[in-house]
């Protein structure tokens, strides 16, 4: 008997002010999708996904040197980790308007483990979360 993998199709809807700030996010999106792919875990430590990013969006992250001074979540290695081994495929951005667009993905299972490391990948490119289908 095969088993079959079900698929369900999830969103984070955001609006945004420049439509750069969309192509900036499904640019990281797409690489590191194809990166994970590959399934090489060690991808994750090299250092051009800083190049991604903004400084202002770099400091969003703590930095063992800084933990008692900084109250973020996420430092940018277990970020990405996280990325990396959520149970869904990263599938790009989809602009519904001119003020409008989705982060989509497809989860591999249910529970597949939350989206807190996307909703903070969102963030990250300055856009505001309304609504999400996960």
């Amino acid at each position: 008997m095969k088993v079959g993998i079900f698929i369900f199709p999830c969103y984070i809807e955001f609006s945004y002010q420049y439509q750069n700030q969309v192509e900036q996010l499904e640019k990281f999106v797409l690489d590191f999708q194809k990166e994970k792919d590959k399934q090489e875990p060690e991808m994750m430590e090299d250092k051009k996904w800083l190049g991604y990013f903004n400084q202002s969006s770099l400091e969003e992250f703590f930095y063992w040197g800084d933990w008692a001074e900084n109250s973020n979540q996420w430092d940018f290695e277990s970020w990405l980790d996280a990325i990396y081994n959520g149970e869904y495929q990263l599938q790009g951005c989809m602009i519904i308007s001119d003020t409008t667009a989705r982060l989509k993905y497809a989860a591999w299972a249910w529970p597949y483990g939350g989206a807190d490391c996307l909703r903070h990948l969102v963030q990250l490119f300055g856009l505001t979360i309304i609504k999400e289908e996960v």
